[in-house]
């Protein structure tokens, strides 16, 4: 019976989704997160594997389009070698093969490449012309490639910075598993987030791990409005980090298929629907969780 629920409901906020108009078809707008998404600091994060299992319009977990070399838009790191980015953007991070190394950490953005650094304004200009004109928050799409077995999960942290032109950190945003807005290694290691190859909510489990090529998580800041910080010599940077790798080789984006998630106008509901949106389950509370 409680299976049953949740597809109805899931179902009939698909329905509202489905309904909103964006500048590009082919983007996708993320459903609310405080439904449908996990919290680390700043940022929120999506299985795609669990969107689609509940019928969201957009989310198919094995649809590569918007992930893959080749099929995407601007490369944060990726396991191709000889990857580079379009509009000159700074080359890519290359990520490590399990059988190579069990951790990585990189920055990306700051110059530390051919083409770097990334100016806030090169990249609103480009999120403007080949996203949505109004797309101020980059959506990140989080790729793993680990091997199909009991070792196919992995930790990670990351953090993006806003430099002015003296090279000072102006906003960040964190991606760890401590809400307090601060990137803390003080202790010898991070706070490291959980990224699960199998994820439940308590009701379904399912496989997000598919190998690379797999859209299988998106992640946004939804105070990462880069608006704020289009002013001259204001350069953008993300670092990133992972441990307990043992695949081919993860990849990040920053992605036109997802469009961050907009709250919609205060409007008269029917009483039916005010009840399914506030009845709807956070999904992400049955999470597996395993010890580091």
């Amino acid at each position: 019976m409680k299976t049953i629920l949740f597809r109805y409901m899931a179902t009939a906020i698909s329905v509202i989704l489905s309904s909103v108009t964006f500048a590009s078809a082919a983007v996708t707008p993320l459903p609310d997160p405080n439904i449908w998404a996990r919290e680390y600091d700043d940022f929120y994060s999506y299985s795609t594997a669990i969107l689609e299992y509940y019928g969201l319009p957009g989310f198919s977990h094995q649809d590569n389009t918007g992930a893959g070399v080749g099929n995407l838009d601007i490369v944060v790191m990726t396991n191709s070698s000889g990857t580079s980015n379009p509009d000159g953007f700074e080359d890519p991070m290359l990520s490590v093969s399990g059988g190579t190394s069990n951790s990585f950490e990189g920055i990306w953005g700051a110059g530390v490449r051919d083409n770097g650094p990334v100016y806030v304004s090169q990249l609103l200009d480009y999120m403007h012309t080949n996203f949505a004109p109004d797309a101020n928050i980059p959506v990140f799409i989080f790729d793993m490639a680990e091997p199909g077995n009991s070792n196919q999960d992995l930790y990670v942290i990351g953090e993006v910075r806003i430099r002015d032109a003296q090279g000072n950190i102006v906003a960040n945003w964190v991606f760890d598993d401590v809400k307090d807005g601060a990137l803390d290694n003080s202790g010898g290691d991070y706070d490291w987030v959980l990224s699960p190859g199998i994820v439940s909510d308590g009701n379904v489990t399912v496989e997000t791990n598919l190998g690379s090529g797999s859209r299988d998580f998106v992640v946004y800041a939804p105070e990462m409005n880069l608006s704020l910080y289009d002013i001259e010599g204001y350069t953008f940077e993300g670092l990133f980090a992972m441990k307990e790798l043992e695949g081919k080789g993860e990849e990040l984006y920053i992605t036109s298929a997802f469009a961050a998630y907009v709250p919609p106008v205060a409007t008269a509901e029917p009483a039916s629907l005010l009840l399914i949106a506030t009845g709807l389950p956070l999904f992400w509370v049955g999470l597996r969780r395993k010890n580091g």
